[in-house]
């Protein structure tokens, strides 16, 4: 009913003001904001109020001015019926009365209005899941305090992949600016990879932290300049890759030991290790350091070592609970890597079970070469016939998968075994490709299979054209 009423031929204009929704029949609810879709809808979890206190306020026996100010409008019966439930026994806490005691406290309304509620260019309105909520008020918190050589604390937020890291990073923006305690605190985003930055930046542009103009002043395009950002500058969001630092420190301005700057550092895990980490800390003693991050962390990992304690966590199990990410289900699929002529024909034979005769033999002919046989014992030609078994079983069924590779070579290599195969389609996501690609392996072939691809495929129609097709195309 909300999301009808909302649109434009019906009273969109009842919606104008309205920062947060709530959706509930008695028993459930579930929240969200203006624009949202249905399934973005959400429930809240609460953290902070105990169970025992929803119990105390559904089981409190109201005054008589609380019960006429209630009932004094409604039919007489369900006044009685109510006073029949109460004097029956305890009543039982439902979803609904969660939703409402937790979001509709004075206290925490106002919160949600004023920092978890932003304002987004292509989302439209968006209000914080209550896992965002709760970490941004644990980060809030931790970075109040001082270690004894006056350092704002810093720790890890680890919020799994797809829970809205970078929304939350905004959010957290957000409550630097309204929160007077944190007011003259600075941000410094870094993160391992150029897309990241330029992600980041677009959301935070989007949400309305950076103007168009913030935005291009916040780029550390070059390691002087972050020198000069981090020295002498006024920057209230600073962007950078932490490859930077390492040409940063070189330059006498790349120094800064006040406790007011908030350093957020995108996928930790990645980014805790070597000297452009321990240049980072040095050029800023005194930062909170916030490491995010959606990969599951060991007891012993280096990610809690190098930025603090774990201040909040949102683990893959919750977000499947929550149905915000799907479950992942593990079927262990090894191919058979050592094969000799009989095992290939032995293998052949079960790989194409359940194709015709014909089909068969067109198969058989295109590798009927003795080089050709041998290829298809490589673990990449292996791997493709197990994918393309596999989706036999699906056929017509309109399913998709996605297969992550160890590099772009390997992705080609596995766009081309499947197209020999020819019972799959596929298409190669990836970035493009520069002068040092091919720097992580030793042969010349890979890194020419990269730039002959990129120039075969994604130059004739540019990069962002490609990749929407290819998404289109999935889609």
């Amino acid at each position: 009913q909300h999301i009808r009423n909302q649109k434009q031929d019906e009273i969109p204009h009842l919606y104008a003001y309205s920062q947060l929704l709530l959706a509930i029949n008695g028993h459930e609810g579930l929240y969200a904001t203006c624009g949202t879709p249905e399934k973005f809808w959400a429930k809240w979890k609460e953290e902070q109020i105990p169970e025992a206190e929803f119990v105390r306020l559904k089981n409190h026996t109201l005054r008589d001015e609380q019960l006429n100010a209630l009932f004094n409008h409604r039919p007489a019966k369900d006044k009685t019926d109510y006073q029949s439930l109460i004097s029956a026994g305890e009543l039982t806490v439902t979803d609904q009365d969660r939703l409402i005691v937790s979001l509709l406290r004075p206290e925490r309304l106002l919160d949600m209005t004023r920092l978890f509620t932003l304002f987004d260019k292509k989302a439209g309105k968006i209000v914080a899941r209550y896992q965002q909520v709760f970490g941004i008020k644990a980060l809030i918190e931790r970075i109040n305090t001082f270690d004894d050589t006056g350092a704002r604390q810093g720790g890890v937020i680890w919020h799994t992949t797809g829970s809205g890291k970078s929304f939350t990073m905004v959010f957290l923006s957000k409550a630097l600016i309204w929160l007077e305690e944190l007011a003259k605190c600075r941000v410094i985003i870094v993160t391992d990879r150029v897309d990241l930055e330029d992600q980041l930046s677009r959301t935070f542009a989007s949400g309305g932290v950076l103007t168009d103009r913030d935005k291009k002043d916040a780029m550390a395009t070059t390691g002087k300049r972050l020198a000069e950002q981090i020295g002498q500058g006024n920057e209230r969001v600073i962007f950078s890759i932490i490859n930077k630092f390492g040409s940063a420190i070189k330059h006498k301005d790349c120094y800064n030991d006040s406790p007011n700057i908030i350093v957020l550092v995108d996928e930790g895990h990645r980014s805790q290790n070597g000297e452009n980490n321990i240049r980072m800390q040095q050029t800023l003693p005194k930062a909170a350091f916030i490491a995010f991050t959606g990969t599951p962390l060991l007891k012993d990992d280096k990610t809690e070592n190098k930025f603090g304690k774990i201040i909040h966590s949102y683990t893959m199990q919750q977000a499947v609970e929550d149905k915000t990410v799907t479950p992942l289900l593990y079927e262990e699929r090894i191919p058979e890597l050592n094969v000799n002529d009989k095992a290939i024909d032995a293998w052949f034979d079960r790989s194409t079970s359940k194709l015709s005769d014909k089909q068969k033999t067109d198969l058989k002919r295109k590798f009927s070469q003795k080089g050709q046989i041998y290829q298809t014992a490589d673990r990449i030609m292996l791997i493709a016939y197990d994918i393309a078994d596999h989706f036999q079983n699906f056929k017509h069924q309109g399913l998709k998968g996605q297969l992550a590779c160890d590099s772009k070579a390997s992705a080609i290599r596995y766009k081309e075994a499947l197209d020999k195969i020819g019972t799959v389609t596929s298409v190669v996501a990836m970035s493009a490709p520069d002068t040092r690609e091919g720097h992580d392996v030793v042969d010349q072939e890979s890194k020419d299979i990269v730039q002959n691809w990129w120039k075969a495929n994604v130059d004739k129609m540019d990069e962002k054209a490609y990749t929407k097709a290819i998404i289109e195309d999935f889609g």
